[in-house]
């Protein structure tokens, strides 16, 4: 997987989402964010947090299904 950085996390985000097919909502609950909030991460509205980008990258790493964040 490429190096995830605050200007490529919204359209690597993006392209997860497309790929494994799993909603906004879904994905924000599971790391940890509102979804009005990852919405402006994938529009590029606003740059993800160092913890977004760990918590983004482990899911992205291992998969939608098999993602359990440790918050």
């Amino acid at each position: 997987m490429n190096e995830i950085t605050r200007q490529n996390f919204s359209s690597l985000v993006k392209a997860f989402r497309e790929n494994d097919a799993v909603s906004t909502r879904r994905v924000a609950a599971a790391i940890g964010c509102s979804e009005p909030t990852l919405s402006r991460l994938i529009a590029g509205k606003t740059l993800a947090s160092d913890e977004m980008l760990r918590q983004g990258g482990a899911m992205m790493e291992i998969g939608f299904a098999r993602y359990k964040p440790v918050h």
